[in-house]
């Protein structure tokens, strides 16, 4: 199999994504920067999977990776972590549309660093492990483990104050059996040997803590401004990392405890190292101090106005203020608690969308019906959902059910995806020269 040519700048893929620039390469394919013709043009991420040899196992290799991080993206919803728009097949390529992250990666400003010979101060990097955790347990809570945590998978996007994890290419999903021991097989061991632990690197196991130890790791990188060979102790099989920097003894010891050798060693979840970085405040009642009243004051006297008219005067404060409040002038407070006029009625025209949307995303969601139909009846399904996709797309980003429309977009274009493979096979009993 030859390698096939990278797609040029211009071209469309999909009838939908035109080419932009080429991202990166690896050996699994490319990465393209594309914009979405049918989103008005917004940039995304366009991941194509093709191994770069000849063998079939790495063949096999490559759509293993690409359907496994399909439907791990398509499941997690984190505002750290690219929205999944959808996968699909074309020219015996498979590609996966992903949200486009604007930022630089913590490799890109690591060299940065390097080159004004500064590194990460522990302030950043405590920051940034009280970011990235929660994450972690994220990702672990729904049984995926990442298993290629490195400063070229961490990402500081423009517009967000926290990091981005990027590149699930080579995630594994635990199965329920897997779930009980905790760890994970592998029939070929992946992610970078020298941010992954010695269960990774030599047997292809991982555990949670793996993904804890390759972030300490990354830690380490940061801190000292060397790669992990240039701390790797050969002589004794330990990083040695504490005597190119200056950090307190509390971080230095939760980093070595998250790269212990042996997994039990380690933090077995990322929630007790957010717990040891930052220790919970103990919900403990203190009583507020008794007032002293100084026994030679002289009594309080009582007012002299009418409670009544002082009343009347609150309660016209108080509608003058809901006045004030509700009035159509006051657009930050109304963009604030969403109750706009606009917001309003993209929030019915959403519901609208969703109630006529729902028996045709159950009619394409039944296997039954896509192996029956005929091309006909397909073609009629697609439709459907297409003029769907259009209603949602007429949502702007502005509107505050924005981000629920293009979820449930990114639900109805996956059915169209399947729909399209239904007619293609239909089309190929019926037209068996189509592909000779």
């Amino acid at each position: 199999m030859n390698y096939p040519s990278e797609i040029p700048s211009g071209s469309y893929v999909d009838r939908r994504y035109q080419v932009v620039k080429t991202l990166g390469q690896g050996g699994f394919g490319r990465t393209y920067l594309v914009k979405d013709e049918r989103r008005f043009e917004k940039y995304c991420v366009l991941k194509e999977f093709v191994p770069q040899a000849k063998d079939q196992e790495a063949i096999a290799k490559s759509r293993e990776l690409f359907e496994r991080e399909a439907k791990v993206l398509n499941q997690l919803e984190h505002r750290q972590i690219p929205k999944f728009f959808g996968w699909f097949e074309e020219n015996n390529r498979l590609f996966l549309v992903q949200q486009f992250v604007d930022g630089k990666t913590y490799a890109d400003l690591f060299e940065e660093r390097q080159q004004q010979n500064q590194t990460f101060t522990e302030a950043e990097v405590t920051q940034l492990l009280k970011d990235l955790l929660p994450v972690l347990q994220y990702i672990h809570n729904n049984h995926i483990i990442h298993r290629d945590i490195s400063p070229d998978n961490i990402m500081l996007c423009s517009k967000e104050e926290k990091p981005i994890l990027i590149d699930f290419g080579v995630v594994n999903q635990r199965t329920a059996t897997q779930v009980a021991s905790g760890a994970i097989t592998a029939g070929t061991t992946v992610g970078k040997q020298s941010f992954s632990p010695v269960e990774q690197i030599g047997r292809g196991i991982c555990f949670p803590s793996s993904d804890i130890y390759a972030l300490a790791v990354t830690a380490m990188v940061l801190l000292t401004g060397k790669q992990p060979r240039d701390f790797y102790d050969s002589s004794n099989d330990k990083l040695q990392w504490r005597r190119y920097t200056n950090v307190s003894d509390k971080l230095a010891d939760i980093i070595d405890k998250m790269s212990a050798d042996v997994h039990r060693d380690r933090y077995q979840s990322a929630q007790e190292v957010l717990n040891e970085l930052s220790p919970p405040i103990p919900n403990t009642y203190i009583p507020p101090k008794p007032t002293e009243i100084d026994p030679n004051l002289p009594p309080r006297k009582k007012s002299s106005k009418n409670p009544i008219v002082l009343g009347g005067l609150g309660a016209l404060a108080i509608v003058g203020g809901l006045f004030f409040f509700l009035t159509p002038n006051m657009s930050g407070v109304c963009n604030t608690l969403g109750n706009c006029s606009s917001d309003i009625k993209f929030k019915a025209d959403y519901d609208e969308i969703v109630d006529r949307a729902q028996p045709i995303l159950a009619e394409a969601a039944n296997d039954e019906n896509l192996n029956t139909y005929n091309w006909q009846k397909l073609q009629k399904l697609k439709s459907q959902l297409e003029d769907v996709t259009l209603d949602l797309e007429a949502i702007p980003d502005s509107a505050n059910i924005y981000d629920e429309a293009e979820a449930t977009l990114a639900d109805i274009e996956a059915q169209v995806l399947r729909v399209d493979e239904a007619m293609n096979l239909d089309n190929m009993f019926v037209n068996p020269q189509v592909n000779k």
